[in-house]
């Protein structure tokens, strides 16, 4: 594993691991995930510099004390992307990851080169599952995170094929301990309360990559076909035998795609 560094924001430590040189990919993971999400494609440090985050309260990242808010994982990002002096980012969010960075790009649109929504959507959530995450958030103050990250993770691979994932998943469920009730809380309350970011990917100049999974339940299709009508510039692409795991259900297929942006975009700009 690569050495993790850190930053610090509103007095609590940003682990983040900063690895290879030249373009810069900005990758952030998603909910009750951490940075070791995409050691899958750390051999894009080759050719690129891989900045990848844990988000407040994942992973070796202290957690923020406040309501879970999408906004303050906004500004922990900008935080780490100020100290570090960055700019021309090419930013890969997975899940909740690009939920964040949305925030960001709504904000600072200036600082990004291209945008990879990896098994995610620009949309708010949906009332039905808004009441979702609160059943969630009582079942987490009531019972904490115990008999909570072996279900969640095996709910985000497709039913057919958690059998064959089920080392990964027990291997996620453990390394995911370490993640307070109260990070987790916070990680719901964020996403229950995040804005509609459709008119940020329409007006953003830059290219959009969409990695959608036919059998994704969490970030669905349908959602992940529509969004593909938003940016000005963009590429899509449709994995048919994948959930919303693609780092572990088809790493090759994602990290050739990771590559295929870069390549479109140095394309574009000879």
């Amino acid at each position: 594993m690569p050495s993790t560094k850190t930053h610090t924001y509103q007095n609590q430590t940003i682990a983040y691991w900063d690895i290879g040189s030249g373009p810069v990919l900005f990758m952030v993971h998603g909910f009750c995930e951490q940075k070791s999400m995409f050691t899958p494609f750390l051999s894009l440090a080759d050719s690129y510099r891989l900045i990848i985050p844990d988000l407040p309260g994942f992973g070796a990242s202290e957690r923020i004390e406040a309501k879970g808010s999408m906004n303050l994982y906004a500004e922990a990002i900008q935080s780490l992307i100020h100290a570090l002096d960055l700019s021309k980012i090419h930013y890969i969010g997975h899940s909740m990851g690009a939920y964040a960075g949305l925030e960001v790009l709504s904000q600072t649109p200036e600082y990004f080169e291209s945008f990879c929504l990896f098994h995610s959507h620009p949309y708010a959530d949906t009332d039905s599952i808004r009441d979702k995450r609160m059943k969630s958030i009582e079942f987490l103050k009531k019972h904490g995170t115990a008999a909570f990250f072996k279900p969640f993770f095996a709910n985000l691979f497709p039913e057919a094929k958690r059998a064959n994932h089920s080392t990964k998943i027990t291997a996620l469920a453990e390394e995911a301990k370490a993640i307070s009730a109260e990070a987790v809380i916070f990680a719901q309350e964020a996403m229950a309360g995040r804005k509609d970011h459709s008119k940020t990917l329409e007006e953003f100049e830059g290219i959009t990559q969409y990695i959608v999974g036919k059998l994704d339940e969490i970030a669905p299709s349908d959602l992940g076909l529509l969004q593909s009508l938003l940016g000005k510039i963009g590429m899509f692409h449709y994995l048919k035998d994948c959930g919303h795991m693609g780092q572990w259900e088809k790493p090759d297929t994602v990290l050739n795609h990771f590559l295929e942006l870069q390549d479109f975009f140095t394309t574009l700009n000879k």
